[in-house]
C-alpha cells in the first residue's frame, strides 16, 4: 500500500463553494490490476435529508432562487427557496391524504420541470419513494407495455404528469383501482 500527500483544500470559489476538501486517501494497488482508493478522514456531518436543505436555504436565503425553467411564452418561471419550501410543504400534506406508502409510491411520468421537483421534494418530506419514469414510455410508445411493466412493478399509489394532454392515452393504460392521477 502506498500513501498519496494529503492536498489542502482548494481556495473558495467566487460562490464559497469548496471543490473536495482535504484529500488524504490511502491507495492499494492490487495484484489482479485493481486500484482501491480508500478516504481516511470520515465523512463530516451532512443533513438527514434533502429536504433539511430546502429548509435551510428557505431560512437563510429565502428569496434567493431555488429553480427556474422557460415557459411556453419564453419567460423565466422562478421559485425562490422561500415559494418552494410553501409549495413543497402543500403538497406534502395533500400526498399524506393518498394513503402512499414504499408499496405504494408516487410515480411520475412527465420529464423534468419546476412542478416535477415540487411533487419529487413532497414525496421525500413525508417519507414517501417517488420513481420518475422515462417520459418517452407514455409519448413514443403506443403499445405502453414498457410503461405498464414499470407501473405494474411499482404498484403506486399516484400518478403524476405535469400536463395531463399529452399523457391521455398513457394515463389510461395504465390507470387501476385506488390509482390516484394528478396532472399539475
Amino acid at each position: 500500500m502506498s500513501r498519496v500527500a494529503p492536498r489542502p483544500m482548494q481556495a473558495a470559489d467566487s460562490h464559497g463553494w469548496h471543490r473536495l476538501g482535504t484529500l488524504d486517501p490511502l491507495v492499494e494497488d492490487r495484484a489482479d490490476g485493481a486500484r482501491l482508493v480508500t478516504v481516511r478522514q470520515g465523512l463530516g456531518p451532512y443533513p438527514r435529508a434533502l429536504t433539511d436543505r430546502l429548509v435551510h436555504w428557505a431560512a437563510a436565503a429565502p428569496d434567493r432562487t431555488f429553480l427556474a425553467e422557460r415557459g411556453p411564452d419564453g419567460a423565466w418561471r422562478q421559485l425562490t427557496y422561500a415559494e418552494a419550501l410553501g409549495q413543497v410543504r402543500s403538497l406534502a400534506a395533500g400526498l399524506l391524504h393518498h394513503d402512499l406508502s414504499a408499496e405504494r409510491p408516487v410515480a411520475i411520468l412527465s420529464g423534468n420541470s419546476i412542478d416535477h421537483a415540487l411533487v419529487a421534494l413532497a414525496a421525500m418530506m413525508i417519507g414517501v419513494p417517488y420513481a420518475p419514469i422515462s417520459p418517452p414510455y407514455s409519448l413514443v410508445a403506443r403499445d405502453f407495455g414498457k410503461l405498464s411493466y414499470c407501473i405494474d412493478l411499482l404498484t403506486p399509489g399516484l400518478v403524476f404528469v405535469a400536463d395531463a394532454r399529452p399523457f391521455r392515452a398513457a394515463l389510461a393504460a395504465v390507470a387501476g383501482e385506488g390509482r390516484v392521477m394528478v396532472a399539475a
